[in-house]
């Protein structure tokens, strides 16, 4: 059990106990899969979690069939973090590898 359920990266919070993310202003409910998948990614900020690792921590076992699973979930929970459709996305594909969390820091303001 963490002691702090919050993970932060710059504007994206995640409550792991309410499965919420927080980006910026707006709040994002996720299923409980994409919350496993999105603790993942944030415990391992900057660090390619590769694919095999994440089938093993989510589902307990590997199969082809949950790598496309795996994969279809990532999808959704892209399209739910969304924060500009003309910005890269948050979660980034290492092809043939797994996938990394790529927050951008927000620029500080003027005196800051």
């Amino acid at each position: 059990p963490m002691d702090d359920p919050i993970l932060r990266e710059s504007f994206v919070s995640f409550d792991t106990r309410r499965q919420l993310v927080t980006i910026g202003n707006r709040d994002v409910r996720l299923t409980p899969i994409e919350a496993r998948i999105m603790r993942l990614l944030m415990e391992r900020k900057g660090d390619v979690v590769e694919t095999h690792f994440m089938i093993e921590e989510i589902w307990g076992y590997t199969t082809d069939n949950i790598s496309s699973l795996l994969k279809t979930h990532i999808h959704n929970l892209r399209r739910k973090l969304a924060v500009d459709p003309s910005a890269p996305d948050l979660i980034r594909t290492i092809p043939s590898v797994g996938y990394m969390l790529e927050v951008p820091q927000l620029p500080k303001a003027a005196g800051q």
